[in-house]
This record gives C-alpha cells, structure tokens and sequence, in this order.
C-alpha cells in the first residue's frame, strides 16, 4: 500500500469518526453516537449528558476534506512521502456505498460479507426501525442502511459445524461451491425447509439482542443441501423485509441492487436474491468496494474530480445482471408472505425467554429488547 500510494501519488486517508465510548450497566463496552444527522455538528447536549466536553471532541469536516499533511517525522516512520495530503475518509458503510456508486435515489447497495450491510441514498433524513440513518459520503445526502450481522458468517458456520469434511473433498472445489451445485438441484423453498438468519441476534427491523436464528419444516427428506439452500433463501427474505421498508420509507422503488463482497461471487445466491425480493442484482466490478469508496474520497480531495458523485460514475463499474424469474417470483412470494414475514415476531416472546432461561446473566447481550428498544 505504501508503495502504490506512493507510486500513484493517492492521498493518505483516514476517517474520524464522532464517537464516544462506555460502559453499560451489564459490564458491556458500548459506542455512543455524539452527532447530530441533521446539522453536521456534534450533540454538545449528549456529549455533555455522558460527562464529556465538546471541545475533546475532533472539529467534523466534509469526507473527501484535506485535513493535513504528512509530517516529516510521520514520513520517517511510515515512509509516506512528506507533504503528503491526509483526506478525511468514512466509515467503512458509507464507503461501501460510495464504492458502489449509490450516489442517487433508486439504486442501493448490497455488501454480502461476514454481515450484510444494504443502503440507499437520500436527499433528506429519514427514521424508521427498520434501518439506520447515516450521513452519506455525498453532499447534502444521506444513506439509510440495513445491517444483518448473520450473513455469510451464518454460511461459514454452517461448513464449519455441517460441512468441514467438503474441505478434503473434490480438488480444487471450495465446500461452498460443492454445496451450492447441490442446492441449486433443489427447487425454491427448500421442500418446506424455512430459516430465519438470526445467528448473531438481530438488529433492524426488531433491535432485540436477545434474538436467536429460526429453523422451521424439518422432515426426513432433508439434507444438508437443504439447510444450506435455506440459508441463501433466508437472508434473501430478510434482505426483502428490509428493503421493502426501505423503499416505503424512502418513496422510491430500487431499480438494483450492487451485490459485493464475498457472497457476490456465488450465482445461486444472486438469483435468490433477485428472486425474493423483485429487484434485479448486479455485480460491482470489485468486490473490496469499501477500499475503491474510501480511495474515491481520496481522489476528490486531490483535486482529480469535482465532487464524490464525478468520481464515483468515473471509477465504478457493474457486471452481469440477475433478473427476477416470474415464475420463481410467485413461489417466494407465497412464502414470504404466508409464512417468514410473520414467522420471527409470532415467536420472538419464546425466543426471547429461552435466552433469559439458558444463558448466564454474564452472558446476555444487554437484557430483552421492548416494544420501543428500551432494556428490560
């Protein structure tokens, strides 16, 4: 990275991010936001509310703004060329986004990586439970975004735990792909086998800490290329419960989805994707988008284009396109709606209670979520 930096000239980047840290009545270490969405400034009122002063605080700036240079000394230990510009960067989020070229309304993100993290563009603040709102990277713009923390970390527990003798298998072949040849035989909706991917709790749309994964229709025709087909189908329904608020919420309809990360290099999952949720998916041309987002940034601070919306149309790029099959359309969409849309609230209370009776208080995330967020 020094090297290119160097050789290319880019500018070092680094993100400040307003933030605050914490300790939580259970013993947790939480972060606490100290800016204000709206105005770009901090909350001197939150700030003063946690025992703190404003002036500790970092002056916020526009991303893409030089904020410094590189001193001699900093040049000496990093061998960064001295008098190199810093640019502000952008949380790794919102340079997904950015990366992915969702500067407008009408298109959105969708990062397939350990946890999925999907965005849209907004030109004004917007608030509902069923995403977070974040100051978009871009000029007078926000992102509004989805955040499942069991994304492909629920498919690589799932080898790790179902799968691990793939590893030795088929030369050359990944267990995932040996896997996915295999669902791929099997028709939509997993002959019955539905799943909610709730394996590391879940945040929007129902914040409850204390959620846990669903598994629901088990017979004895299945296997295990049914469970992991049900895992594909399951974070596509919940990226469908997601993002269908999202457009409600946002009065727009998305044309695509730019699918990236990890998870873009599988098909199978593309077209399910497509498939669920009624929204063509295409493929960013990298799959490190948050990398290109954040070296966009860096181009706009060094002058090589007028503003992030220049840069990103000029540096960005999508290949194929998963179209929605009407056919399979109408199969997901029975299912969504009959049965997953109503299936986690119809068990959270249980759920709920089951963590409360077989987990350790030390070992809870924060306590029952209710019915507006608040901690029990």
């Amino acid at each position: 990275m020094k090297a290119l930096l160097r050789a290319c000239g880019l500018c070092a980047i680094f993100a400040l991010l307003p933030v605050a840290w914490g300790q939580t009545t259970g013993g947790k270490i939480a972060r606490v936001e100290i800016q204000h969405v709206g105005p770009a400034n901090v909350a001197d009122d939150l700030i003063r509310a946690i025992g703190l002063r404003p002036d500790q605080f970092v002056e916020l700036v526009e991303p893409g703004a030089v904020i410094g240079f590189v001193t001699p000394s900093a040049a000496g230990a990093t061998g960064l060329p001295a008098g190199l510009p810093i640019i502000a960067g952008a949380g790794d989020g919102h340079c997904a986004g950015l990366g992915a070229n969702v500067t407008r309304e009408g298109i959105a993100y969708l990062n397939l990586g350990t946890g999925i993290a999907s965005g849209a563009c907004s030109p004004t603040y917007l608030c509902d439970r069923a995403f977070r709102t974040l100051i978009a990277p871009v000029p007078g713009s926000y992102y509004v975004e989805h955040i499942l923390r069991g994304g492909v970390y629920t498919v690589a527990w799932f080898v790790e735990r179902f799968a691990a003798d793939l590893r030795s298998g088929e030369q050359g072949r990944s267990p995932e792909a040996i896997l996915e040849e295999a669902a791929a035989q099997i028709a939509p909706g997993a002959e019955g086998l539905m799943l909610v991917p709730y394996w590391n709790n879940v945040m929007n749309p129902y914040w409850d800490p204390l959620a846990s994964g669903i598994t629901v229709g088990w017979s004895g025709v299945h296997g295990r290329a049914h469970f992991y087909r049900a895992i594909l189908e399951g974070i596509a329904y919940e990226q469908r419960l997601v993002g269908d608020a999202m457009m409600a919420a946002a009065g727009q309809r998305f044309a695509e989805y730019v699918a990236m990360g990890g998870g873009s290099r599988s098909r199978l999952w593309l077209q399910i994707m497509a498939d669920v949720t009624g929204v063509p998916v295409v493929q960013s041309t990298t799959n490190e988008a948050t990398c290109l987002g954040a070296g966009i940034l860096a181009a706009v601070g060094a002058g090589w284009y007028a503003d992030a919306r220049a840069a990103a149309e000029a540096m960005t790029g999508t290949s194929g396109c998963y179209t929605p099959d009407g056919a399979t359309m109408v199969v997901y969409n029975r299912l969504y709606q009959d049965v997953y849309r109503t299936l986690f609230p119809t068990l959270q209370a249980a759920l709920d209670r089951l963590a409360l009776l077989t987990h350790n208080p030390g070992e809870l995330p924060h306590g029952p979520a209710g019915e507006n967020g608040e901690q029990a």
